[in-house]
């Protein structure tokens, strides 16, 4: 068993360690146990990787980044040839997008070697010099989701220093410094908004094109497609403007969705929204029937059916509030392949 203990340089920590046998039931019987102190200390050769500065990062799919490797010997006499690993482990790694400074990349095991060969910093490390080495790399812009396994991407860079040649003095010690950085990723979270007057799930009514004055409805679907991470508290919201009436037909009927007349406010509640979704299973949808009314000074025009749209949700896996939107939905009704140039426009 092992464990690890963080703090300041010199801090003081304790620990306490029990022995003993859990039975059938899962009862703890203790047989003995003690208390431990120990001072925490820097490594005598010292490594540390940083992304904007800190220790682990959140990244989106394709997202490019650049690592900084410091590194200091603490030892109080040179170092010599200096050797710095750094090894990815996980998926999500676009091995296409590393760029090594001062030193070399093996794709057969995914290492990174920092030597003397490759860095004239490395051939001798003199006692409290510090310096840092700069690593790019990228994940992958399209994750392939085609299996429930396919979730919760992470990359991990494990760093190690060891000297090429022992220092006088410190034989049999183990002066190796090591780090880990990680790099979780994003969901992708996508949201696809589509309008229809000939539509296949809803029967739409009244001139087309619009007339003034005359109510001509439309059907509207939403699409939610989700990649690597489960979501949960999904919502999805846009409004209605002054000019167009929600006609309260959804599709599912049962789906968790409020419309405020007030604020014309169109607010669906998802809520959970698991990974996969869009790849392993059909995309989570939304449709929904409304009423637009043109006004003399919308001739000629192809006004909004409804302003954009905005959906939101909590990735669990980065713990962290996402959020995606989709242009304003108008008369030119694009997706819809029976719509004529002549019919997206208000006419008298």
């Amino acid at each position: 068993m092992g464990g690890v203990l963080s703090g300041g340089e010199l801090e003081e920590k304790s620990f306490k360690a029990r022995t003993g046998v859990k039975d059938n039931l899962g009862d703890f019987s203790v047989y003995g146990q003690g208390v431990g102190t120990l001072t925490l200390r820097r490594p005598f050769l010292e490594v540390d990787a940083k992304v904007n500065g800190a220790d682990s990062y959140v990244a989106r799919p394709g997202e490019s980044l650049e690592a900084e490797i410091f590194f200091k010997n603490n030892l109080s006499v040179p170092v010599q040839n200096v050797v710095i690993e750094g090894t990815f482990l996980g998926r999500g790694l676009d091995e296409r997008q590393i760029r090594v400074r001062d030193g070399n990349y093996r794709s057969a095991d995914k290492k990174i070697i920092w030597n003397a060969s490759s860095a004239d910093s490395l051939r001798q490390l003199e006692p409290g010099k510090e310096s840092s080495f700069r690593l790019q790399f990228a994940f992958l812009e399209d994750i392939s989701v085609r299996t429930s396994a396919d979730r919760e991407f992470k990359v991990v860079l494990s760093l190690k220093i060891t000297p090429g040649i022992l220092p006088s003095g410190f034989f049999g010690t183990d002066v190796t410094g090591e780090d880990i950085l990680e790099m979780k990723l994003a969901t992708r979270l996508q949201l696809v908004r589509r309008g229809f007057y000939f539509s296949p799930l809803v029967s739409n009514s009244g001139p087309m094109p619009p007339k003034v004055g005359q109510e001509t409805t439309f059907s509207v679907t939403w699409s939610l497609i989700n990649s690597t991470n489960d979501l949960e508290n999904v919502l999805v919201r846009s409004s209605l403007p002054s000019y167009m009436n929600w006609k309260g037909i959804l599709i599912p009927g049962d789906a968790a969705v409020n419309y405020d007349p007030n604020s014309g406010e169109i607010l669906w509640r998802v809520g959970e929204l698991k990974a996969g979704v869009g790849y392993l299973s059909p995309a989570r949808e939304l449709t929904f029937q409304i009423g637009f009314v043109p006004s003399s000074n919308q001739v000629g025009q192809a006004p909004d059916l409804i302003p954009k749209v905005t959906a939101e949700g909590k990735d669990t896996f980065i713990d962290s509030l996402l959020s995606v939107e989709a242009p304003a939905l108008t008369l030119e009704l694009e997706d819809d392949p029976k719509i004529e140039i002549g019919q997206t426009r208000v006419v008298p």
